[in-house]
């Protein structure tokens, strides 16, 4: 007969001391874990970036993952301004190589904004700090982006 664990093998190891403490309660299941909500760090930290640079955090979304959306801010010191993107991995590839991108989120050319973008699927994602358009001003980004998932 399969335990809880092993019909639940395939959870992000994150989630596996939650899944250890909630598989001793009763009529426990793992779609259950997942109806739960859950926050997940991305980034919480001052990124620089240099002229010409970007920087991103990729964070990898199941199948499982009820509702899943980033939620985020950022700030640029002293009125300077970037761009942020979220995309998945297809449109990370190409924007990485000079092709067209149909991101998720575009935060335009802004020194500050928070976002809440809805992710449209499994698969994996990237929160991205664009400085490339700069060819002679670092940039210095305060930002903190969450995944959330579960009702």
């Amino acid at each position: 007969m399969p335990t809880i664990l092993s019909r639940c093998r395939r959870l992000p190891a994150a989630l596996l001391p939650l899944l250890a403490a909630a598989a001793s309660l009763p009529l426990f299941s793992c779609a259950a874990l997942f109806l739960i909500p859950h926050t997940v760090k991305v980034v919480d930290e001052t990124i620089t970036l240099q002229p010409g640079q970007y920087r991103y955090y990729g964070l990898d979304v199941t199948t499982v993952m009820v509702n899943p959306r980033f939620e985020g801010s950022f700030s640029v010191s002293g009125g300077n301004q970037v761009k942020v993107y979220v995309m998945d991995s297809d449109d990370f590839d190409s924007w990485s190589t000079g092709g067209t991108v149909y991101p998720e989120y575009n935060s335009g050319l802004v020194s500050s904004t928070s976002f809440n973008v809805s992710l449209s699927g499994a698969g994996r994602y990237y929160v991205v700090y664009d400085n490339t358009f700069s060819s002679s001003t670092s940039k210095s980004i305060v930002t903190k982006v969450v995944l959330k998932y579960g009702l």
